[in-house]
């Protein structure tokens, strides 16, 4: 992710040092005997291009000034601003400041090629045209300054308070936790919740933001809870609206605890139709259950190293091999009763796939037979389009997948999806893959459950065992 912006950070340098850009530039005025010229360079930024109309006897224009710099003859370097012409014809220019001789200022023309890269100022309002982010957790991109072995930085945003992110250490100076919501998103209030963690809350931060994940000197907000635990275990945090790309929250203070987020939530909008504000969170409807179930544990690697992931929460049932009219094989296991059977009742179940090895050993129903040592396999190289699904024959209230894969032949990214009609499907989970898959998600009411394989492997992807509990 680093690497990434590094790059789009010095292509966007690039193209200012070919164009140019003027701030707080005078307006052009006319040098004795010689003609118009060029603005005078801004306090931060380059100047205008300067005009040559009084070449003659007024000296070609000049570069553009950078921050305070001495006058010199036309076309000097960065740092210096180009006098509009000689000293007898035209007043000389300080580089970026005011005007410091007669009424007339140099010729302050092009951005110089050794120009510093001007920096991306974090001012809260939406750029033009920048990208529209997301307030779908699965959405993020999550990392951190440590991260504890079994508590992932995914752990925070997974929507279950039985996971957590921790910083496996005490609390220092500089630890962080970050978020890159793919876009820039309206936020205007985060919650840490710590209550699965008495003790572990920050005992002091700031909240930067970034627009380029690099320069995270904005600091909106802070507070210093100290040793005594904040009601309920919640440290809220408001600051007015703005737009957000990059959010870190960063530590202030040292003890002895960890710290933890058991779960991160942000009060955030996107932009609507017509002026208006809107979410691209999943639909409430469907949530289903008392609440977390006990032991459900979200075991995907931090969403840092995630591969991509198949579009919004809400999708379409013909995407991803997801219809009733997919191409894909199809095996069962008993009969399916459109509703009356026990949902986890696996001799109810029936299971499709993309593809499926030609091999007799590797058949569909071998995924859910109860035996570790059968597998299904997609009898292919993994390419990033790859699905398997299960249908559970009746609706049940669903909250936890695990999946055991045997050699190289996990997924190498995933999606998990959930719907109750096999045509509008709302994503759950996401992450990288590993031989022992463990996925909880907030428990939601399905029958069709569909893992959606998003990477790239030259191993086959094969399930040897996939569990669906409530």
């Amino acid at each position: 992710m680093k690497l990434q912006f590094v790059v789009a950070v010095v292509l966007l340098g690039a193209l200012a040092l070919a164009s140019g850009c003027a701030s707080e530039n005078t307006p052009p005025a006319v040098a004795k005997d010689g003609g118009a010229t060029g603005g005078s360079g801004g306090s931060l930024l380059p100047g205008g291009s300067g005009d040559s109309s009084g070449a003659s006897t007024g000296g070609a224009s000049g570069s553009g000034g950078q921050i305070a710099g001495t006058g010199g003859a036309g076309g000097t370097s960065a740092g210096t601003g180009g006098s509009g012409g000689s000293p007898a014809d035209g007043g000389a220019d300080d580089g970026g400041g005011p005007d410091v001789a007669d009424d007339t200022t140099g010729g302050d023309g092009g951005v110089p090629t050794d120009a510093p890269v001007e920096q991306i100022s974090d001012d809260g309002v939406f750029p033009p045209n920048g990208p529209i982010g997301s307030c779908d957790p699965l959405n993020w991109m999550t990392s951190a300054s440590n991260s504890a072995v079994n508590n992932p930085a995914i752990n925070a945003i997974d929507g279950l308070l039985s996971t957590r992110w921790s910083t496996g250490a005490a609390q220092a100076t500089g630890q962080y936790y970050e978020i890159d919501f793919g876009g820039f998103v309206q936020l205007s209030q985060i919650t840490l919740n710590n209550s699965g963690s008495p003790g572990d809350h920050p005992r002091g931060y700031e909240v930067h933001t970034s627009r380029d994940d690099f320069d995270f000197s904005t600091v909106i907000a802070s507070g210093a809870p100290g040793d005594t635990a904040p009601p309920g275990n919640l440290v809220t945090i408001d600051f007015l609206p703005r737009a957000v790309r990059f959010l870190r929250i960063q530590m202030t203070s040292l003890s002895g605890s960890w710290w933890s987020i058991h779960e991160l939530a942000v009060a955030c909008q996107i932009p609507g139709p017509n002026g208006t504000w809107t979410t691209d969170k999943p639909p409430s409807e469907g949530l289903c259950g008392p609440g977390r179930p006990p032991g459900a544990d979200a075991g995907a690697s931090d969403a840092a190293a995630d591969g991509t992931f198949d579009g919004g929460a809400a999708e379409a049932g013909n995407s991803d091999g997801g219809s009733d009219g997919e191409v894909g094989d199809v095996g069962e296991i008993g009969s399916t009763d459109g509703g009356s059977a026990d949902p986890f009742d696996r001799t109810h179940w029936t299971v499709s796939a993309s593809s499926t090895s030609a091999n007799a050993g590797d058949v569909l129903v071998n995924a859910i037979d109860g035996n570790i040592a059968t597998r299904w396999s997609s009898g292919r190289a993994q390419t990033g389009d790859e699905f398997f699904k299960v249908d559970l024959g009746a609706v049940g209230c669903v909250s936890q997948i695990r999946i055991v894969s045997s050699g190289t032949d996990f997924a190498a990214a995933y999606s998990v999806n959930v719907s109750t009609d096999d045509q509008t499907y709302v994503r759950v989970a996401k992450g990288v893959g590993s031989n022992l898959l463990q996925i909880g998600f907030s428990p939601r009411l399905a029958r069709f459950i569909r893992i959606n394989q998003l990477g790239t492997s030259s191993s086959w992807w094969s399930i040897d065992e996939l569990v669906i509990l409530p």
